[in-house]
């Protein structure tokens, strides 16, 4: 495994012989990341920018894959377009991984990266977790809970992966080996880079040729998000991988004696399968396709839950959407009906009529008036 490890960077590389130091062996590492990024024109400092370094100057180099073996051939495979990429732990992770090639191989294949990523709370090895216990132990259908997990397994979080893999090994492939915070391409993309490197595509052959090679027969490849799960879709398929179901939810393929479940979108997101027991049902049809051997045997019921499943969400959107229409109607009602009656309106006042101005009155002239004396009458 190990030894598969270092001969995928090498080629990945150029073929040459890695020095003892990853330093010493940084500016041809710089200089095929850097290539990837300008065919798929990719610019500096964005989020899907392949990295070769931290802000801190950590050096970061390519993963092919990481691994947990106890046994020699792989039960589970969980193929993802590059390796995981934690912005708040990747200094302390690679300061861990070693200086050496030899020291960083040897922590991504070895019960010490695991052991690392569990202290880390990652969710992406949270849905692993959820995945695996659905499959491999007994339980009641929909309790896969973290909280469910620890109590049927009678251990704390950070053991679980460990104890879920006793006597199982499990492989974690990187497609694109550089880690990036948020790299999406399509198969466009990866032929085009199959085309211009022919590094990159002597690796991605001898990939998947390890993959096929080191996995046990019935064994389960999965792939979670539309972008990593259309990419793996198209390289089984391009080796002869046979399709057994395609819906919005997953696909189905048997290649070569492996099945392959891709889930067409994030698990727990709205368009992917959202709780608990959506996934373990699913994953008991898969669990009757693995011990069966055959595709004849869990996926016309697999087949039939996801049909069941996607009526009834569109059912239920479609009774959303009419509440939120009729609520959006009788509240303009109402909105129109409380503006009517909050409104002042003026009372109408008709206008007096307009009067052309009267001509100027002369004032009569004041006459004099004599005042008869009456007392003097009186007096004679």
């Amino acid at each position: 495994m190990r030894k598969e490890m270092k001969d995928l960077t090498k080629i990945l590389l150029g073929g040459e012989n890695l020095s003892l130091y990853i330093s010493d062996d940084m500016h041809i590492v710089d200089a095929v990341a850097n290539k990837f990024n300008n065919l798929l024109d990719i610019k500096p400092n964005t989020i899907d920018e392949l990295k070769t370094s931290h802000t801190s100057k950590t050096p970061i180099a390519p993963i092919a894959f990481s691994a947990l073996s106890h046994k020699p051939k792989f039960d589970f495979v969980y193929m993802s377009l590059t390796p995981e990429y934690d912005k708040s732990r990747v200094h302390s992770e690679k300061q861990v991984a070693g200086e050496k090639w030899n020291d960083y191989i040897n922590f991504y294949t070895s019960n010490k990266y695991f052991d690392f990523t569990n202290e880390w709370n990652s969710s992406h090895y949270t849905n692993v977790i959820k995945l695996l216990f659905a499959l491999y132990e007994d339980h009641e259908t929909g309790k896969i809970s973290i909280e469910d997990i620890e109590k049927q397994l009678n251990t704390e979080k950070k053991y679980i992966f460990n104890t879920l893999l006793k006597d199982k090994s499990i492989l974690f492939p990187s497609i694109v080996p550089f880690h990036s915070q948020g790299f999406n391409t399509n198969m466009n993309g990866i032929n085009h880079l199959r085309d211009n490197m022919p590094g990159y595509d002597k690796y991605l052959d001898a990939l998947l040729d390890y993959i096929k090679t080191s996995t046990e027969d019935n064994a389960i490849i999965i792939s979670n998000n539309y972008a990593d799960s259309r990419v793996v879709y198209s390289l089984l398929e391009s080796d002869g991988a046979e399709l057994l179901l395609d819906n919005q939810l997953l696909s189905v393929q048997k290649w070569d004696s492996k099945f392959a479940v891709l889930f067409n979108d994030h698990l727990f997101s709205r368009h992917g399968l959202r709780s608990d027991f959506e996934i373990d049902t699913v994953m008991t049809h898969i669990t009757t396709l693995l011990k069966n051997g055959s595709e004849n045997k869990g996926i016309k019921e697999l087949e039939d839950y996801c049909k069941s499943l996607l009526e009834k969400r569109e059912e239920e959107d479609h009774k959303s959407r009419g509440q939120r229409i009729k609520g959006n109607k009788l509240k303009k009602v109402a909105v129109k009906k409380l503006r009517k009656e909050k409104v002042f309106t003026p009372p109408v006042v008709t206008p007096a009529p307009v009067v052309a101005p009267a001509a100027p009155v002369t004032p009569a002239p004041v006459v004099a008036q004599v005042v008869e004396n009456t007392d003097d009458k009186t007096n004679d």
